[in-house]
């Protein structure tokens, strides 16, 4: 899984969980962020861990078919994501990650490792749904729409 998610107490675990089951993922980030365990300063995560973390525990969720997939029909959840994001967005493109296509924003600023933020993983990777949210994302949004071939 995540070696931040490995030192997270049982508990904090089930909470983190029970957050993006209800979809609070900033409340899920919160609690990774807070209750790590970690003693030693210089070992503390970033937000930027925390919410990747965070991330990685979400798609293992849907995986396991524990959590639903995201899907186009969930243009709000993902501009409520891109909401949250650290700076400006420059552009919308699709990532695949194994057999699904994963809708990232790519921000203006930041190291190579921060600069792209999930913000949905379609199920089926159907082309049309792919287009469908990437659209969606690019016109609200107001920048460029990338799909990368699969």
């Amino acid at each position: 899984m995540n070696r931040l998610w490995e030192l997270l107490p049982a508990g904090v675990r089930a909470q983190v969980d029970e957050e993006l089951a209800a979809g609070s993922t900033v409340r899920a980030i919160q609690l990774v962020h807070t209750n790590h365990g970690i003693d030693d300063l210089d070992e503390l995560p970033t937000l930027q861990e925390s919410r990747e973390a965070t991330e990685l525990r979400r798609d293992h969720l849907v995986a396991e078919g524990r959590l639903p997939h995201p899907s186009a029909a969930d243009l709000p959840a993902a501009l409520a994501r891109a909401a949250l994001l650290a700076g400006p967005v420059e552009a919308v493109q699709t990532v695949w990650v194994g057999s699904f296509p994963r809708m990232m924003a790519v921000l203006q600023s930041g190291d190579a490792s921060s600069r792209q933020v999930s913000l949905a993983t379609l199920p089926d990777g159907e082309p049309a749904a792919v287009a469908e949210l990437g659209a969606g994302l690019s016109a609200a949004l107001g920048v460029p729409f990338r799909s990368a071939p699969h």
